[in-house]
């Protein structure tokens, strides 16, 4: 018979595991188990990222983007401390680099202001030099408040609390899918055998969450495209270039793609990303591959009406990805004395992006529920950020019947 738990956590990355260790905490007496299809915890998203604990400068106000940022935030940083892991309050340039950009920085002050971020200013020339020696612009917006973490030891010591206190975390256990049965539900593996069977679950899957939606029962109205973002290693030489971090301000039409210079906690500086359409959802490299992805990926019509909506910006980004003078050439519009030389090592991750029918790109978080579960389809940047929070928010729209809820602001894991 299939070991039976009050709750299943789909998905072993950042939020998946924020949201078990959420329910562990809010149901003290329930049996809890996450479940990963990896060998390793927090091997995408999660542990292929830049690092930058968000503000709230860029998103929406009153979106959940904006929302989670700004509570998830402070109670990430509280846990980091807690634990003793690293981080950095190093504070973030946003550099308008021409004239043409000053209506989408001054939209960034506005948003902002409406979400309460703290100490956000406005900088001009000199101000810039002041605080960035090397970097160039017409005009910025400091903010203060953005730091840096390593978001995969987050999760790991996620996993720690939970395991410390009894919980299960099943690893390398692919999960074709949820269905309801009763008043339970059972997570089929990818053989048709019931693995698990719990009175709830929650999906965290990632770049996989649109498709364990789709074969669960959800008719869900997006679906994800993968977009590679590829990072380079600032060469030693060049790393005092900058200070702190520093960005671009983002185009609208494809907003996580302006390239931005990123120390991280182990004193490395990298910058990026670009944004080229993958054709593997976990392809790290550009020569990734898989046929099943680029076929479903090629005869979607949203597709190709969101590739019509960029132009020639996809056309930029695969280029960009193709030659590296030319990212250089971009990063130097910033930072003047960077030189294609002083790219060193790259990394990529892939981000799971959501995309309507439409073609348009889903600028929030997107979920979706069946009896007995909720899908988290769309947890874009900042979800690491927001992560307690998001966990937050699920356990509240799905609580666990029989169990007695004991509602907590942190207090039931304590550091060791």
């Amino acid at each position: 018979m299939a070991e039976r738990f009050d709750l299943a956590v789909v998905g072993g990355g950042i939020v998946g595991l924020a949201t078990a260790r959420r329910y562990a905490e809010e149901y003290p007496d329930a049996r809890i188990v996450l479940v990963e299809k990896e060998r390793e915890l927090a091997a995408h998203q999660s542990g292929r990222n830049s690092g930058v604990v968000h503000s709230g400068v860029s998103y929406r106000p009153g979106s959940r983007k904006a929302r989670f940022t700004l509570s998830g935030r402070a109670e990430l940083l509280a846990y980091v401390r807690s634990r003793g892991l690293a981080t950095e309050a190093l504070g973030k340039l946003i550099v308008a680099r021409t004239e043409r950009d000053l209506p989408d920085l001054d939209e960034l002050a506005r948003r902002a202001a409406a979400n309460g971020v703290p100490g956000v200013r406005r900088l001009g020339p000199e101000g810039i030099r002041a605080r960035e020696p090397e970097v160039v612009g017409v005009a910025a917006l400091f903010v203060p408040s953005a730091a840096i973490v390593d978001f995969a030891e987050i999760a790991r010591s996620f996993a720690r609390d939970l395991e410390a206190a009894g919980h299960a975390i099943r690893r390398a256990t692919p999960i074709d899918r949820i269905v309801p049965h009763g008043d339970e539900v059972h997570l089929i593996g990818a053989s048709g055998a019931i693995e698990l069977e719990a009175r709830r679950a929650v999906a965290c899957a990632g770049l996989g969450s649109d498709r364990l939606a789709r074969r669960s029962g959800v008719r869900p109205a997006v679906r994800i495209v993968p977009f590679r973002g590829e990072f380079y290693e600032v060469r030693s030489r060049a790393t005092p270039l900058v200070r702190g971090l520093v960005y671009a301000v983002p185009d609208p039409t494809l907003p996580f793609a302006e390239p931005h210079f990123t120390p991280d906690v182990r004193g490395r500086v990298w910058v990026g990303p670009n944004a080229v359409l993958a054709l593997a959802r976990e392809g790290y490299r550009r020569r990734s591959f898989r046929w099943k992805d680029a076929a479903e990926e090629l005869a979607d019509p949203a597709l190709w009406r969101l590739l019509g909506r960029l132009g020639p910006r996809a056309l930029r980004e695969g280029w960009r990805s193709i030659d590296r003078s030319t990212y250089a050439a971009d990063l130097a519009r910033m930072v003047p004395a960077l030189r294609r030389r002083d790219l060193g090592e790259a990394r990529a991750g892939v981000r799971a992006q959501a995309v309507d029918d439409a073609g348009n790109l889903v600028d929030d978080f997107v979920w979706a529920e069946t009896p007995g579960a909720v899908h988290l389809l769309n947890a874009p940047s900042p979800a690491a950020t927001g992560a307690m929070a998001i966990a937050r928010a699920i356990a509240e729209r799905l609580p666990l019947p029989g169990r007695l809820r004991r509602p907590t602001e942190g207090g039931t894991f304590k550091p060791a």
